[in-house]
């Protein structure tokens, strides 16, 4: 399976990427290939940037997207509609793809994140029900596809209060381990299944849009 995953830090597996858990997912699944385009800081747009950039040239077998934290983190205590704003830009970009997806709906702040300078004091109970909010709209949206990492996250696993430390991604990484197992599975079957348009039997191989 040819994953492709798009995101910020928690993606990308701050302050430890080489025990993120999408790197653990790897290393558990060495035939799996999964290229990381995580990057700190990044806001939804330029996740979203990226990702159209990539799929327009290529087709993985399977798409990770999961993004937002940093835009709630900056704007939430000056814009209450941030969680359906950023829902509503997230649903518009993936209405042009017909990809197999999996979406991720963040982590909620912990309250550690004031002391190491994410969050404002007044500004955390608004991001932290921003966050939540925009989950549940994810959830509401695009159902099972959704890997709920809200409330996944207890406060002794994170070591920031935004970012998990190596138990929490351990703990990601357990819990997004179905997801693409499944994934996985359906890749290889329409990969072993005959081709009808053509009548052979030859396997797909090629992930380049032609």
């Amino acid at each position: 399976m040819l994953l492709y995953a798009f995101g910020d830090s928690l993606t990308y597996g701050y302050d430890i990427p080489a025990s993120g858990w999408l790197q653990r997912l790897q290393r558990a699944h060495p035939a799996w290939e999964i290229r990381n385009f995580g990057a700190c800081g990044a806001p939804l747009y330029f996740i979203l940037k990226a990702a159209a950039r990539e799929l327009a040239q290529h087709t993985p077998d399977l798409v990770f997207l999961m993004g937002g934290l940093n835009d709630i983190c900056i704007a939430a205590e000056n814009n209450r509609n941030i969680a359906r704003e950023l829902a509503d830009q997230l649903t518009a970009a993936l209405a042009a793809y017909r990809l197999p997806l999996l979406i991720g709906a963040p982590p909620v702040p912990d309250r550690v994140a004031v002391y190491h300078g994410w969050l404002t004091l007044p500004a955390l109970p608004v991001a932290q029900q921003a966050t939540a909010d925009y989950g549940a709209l994810l959830c509401e949206r695009f159902g099972d596809r959704v890997l709920d990492f809200r409330r996944l996250i207890p406060p002794d696993e994170t070591d920031d209060g935004v970012h998990p430390n190596i138990r929490g991604y351990a703990r990601m990484a357990e819990y997004a381990l179905p997801y693409f197992e499944q994934a996985a599975k359906a890749a290889n079957e329409a990969e072993t299944k005959p081709a009808a348009d053509d009548g052979t039997n030859e396997k797909r191989t090629d992930t380049s849009l032609s």
